[in-house]
């Protein structure tokens, strides 16, 4: 059979790119505009605007971890996040994404069984799939229809896992965790929470949606199998963890590919990370300036459409998608960067909101008056 020519490839390439420009959800990478105010970024505490300070005497591992490129800043980076989540053990990956996929894809098997919140990030999906297991998504922290699958289809396998997202990164509220454990105990189910959107933000140390509620003795850190975290939003730099028993993470440095088959991050970020935890975890005023923040946005945009639960997260719905992209283009004209989000990230158009600590109160407010105006 002849093979497709290069030129057959680049056809259906540009044909899909048209299909998408016509239903305004092309999307393109832009160069950061540093003059824009930015109620996009991800960095609720403001550090990676930090200045760089930290020596090291590596800047490169240039090697997978269990080959030669392991070095003491990397294994006192899992010792902190050991100690600071309350697990035996942590495990550094390149990013969110690698620590999810790679994790997911191991822990669960052809015979396991997964119950996942629909609205779930895509590296919690794709990890999932490529695991084989038998996979249920119930409606978005919908509590009574995770029951009535549990109900269902829980008996058709020994193992079974339940997924959810702490923060939900475009909605802004909360998984219904306390629920969710219960209902993990009553079917004997196994919990794995992706925290990047809780790490920095929540908890008496930053340590996320878990700390939280264990802070408030609704649940045990215990109860949860895996803690999963990034270092690319609240943290400030870039990278993944995942926390747990150290039989987990023992179990994922022999078997996740995503950890086996990547050189390591570099001593250099290793050191950044730790630096920039140690902040989180020892001045709690950052995470007091956010919440103030988040506050002063809330009661600023009364009578807008919007969710949001007391996170740095506010979604604020637009009719359609060429309303949302309007909005975007005149609030940059105004000097704000707030970015449209389309499907099918999502399931209807919004503009996303990132409160962090370092706005300024005026800015805020000036961005609460100017949604009202784009959004009517």
């Amino acid at each position: 059979m002849p093979g497709i020519s290069k030129n057959q490839f680049q056809e259906s390439f540009e044909t899909e790119l048209a299909k998408l420009s016509e239903r305004n959800l092309y999307r393109e990478t832009k160069i950061h505009d540093p003059e824009l105010i930015n109620f996009s970024s991800n960095d609720y505490l403001g550090l990676a605007q930090r200045a760089l300070e930290l020596k090291v005497d590596r800047r490169g591992a240039s090697a997978s971890r269990i080959t030669s490129g392991t070095y003491q800043a990397h294994k006192e980076l899992e010792e902190f996040i050991a100690g600071w989540k309350g697990t035996e053990a942590a495990l550094v990956f390149s990013s969110g994404y690698m620590a999810n996929l790679g994790t997911l894809s191991v822990i669960l098997g052809s015979k396991d069984i997964v119950f996942c919140d629909e609205y779930s990030h895509a590296c919690i999906l794709d990890g999932i799939r490529l695991s084989g297991a038998r996979k249920y998504f119930y409606k978005h922290n919908d509590i009574e229809h995770l029951r009535e699958l549990l109900e269902k289809h829980r008996n058709k396998s020994t193992k079974a896992l339940i997924v959810t997202e702490s923060i939900f990164s475009m909605d802004g509220d909360k998984a219904r965790l306390v629920d969710i454990n219960k209902l993990a105990k009553e079917y004997n189910c196994s919990l794995y929470i992706d925290e990047a959107h809780g790490t920095g933000v929540l908890g008496s140390n930053g340590a996320g949606l878990v700390e939280e509620l264990s802070d408030q003795g609704a649940i045990q850190k215990s109860d949860v199998l895996v803690q999963m975290g990034t270092f690319s939003k609240a943290i400030g730099l870039e990278g993944g963890y995942i926390a747990g028993c150290k039989t987990l993470i023992e179990f994922l440095k022999n078997k996740s590919r995503s950890f086996i088959y990547s050189t390591a991050i570099s001593p250099l970020l290793s050191g950044l990370i730790l630096e920039h935890l140690t902040t989180v975890r020892y001045q709690p005023e950052l995470r007091a300036s956010l919440n103030a923040k988040i506050a002063l946005f809330k009661s600023q945009i009364e009578g807008l459409d919007y969710s949001n639960e007391n996170t740095a997260i506010f979604a604020i719905h637009m009719p359609t998608v060429e309303a949302a992209l309007m909005a975007t283009a005149e609030l940059k004209k105004q000097g704000y960067l707030v970015i449209a989000i389309r499907p099918p990230t999502v399931p209807s158009p919004r503009l996303r909101v990132c409160i962090n600590a370092n706005h300024r109160d005026e800015d805020i407010e000036n961005l609460a008056e100017l949604l009202k105006a784009v959004r009517v």
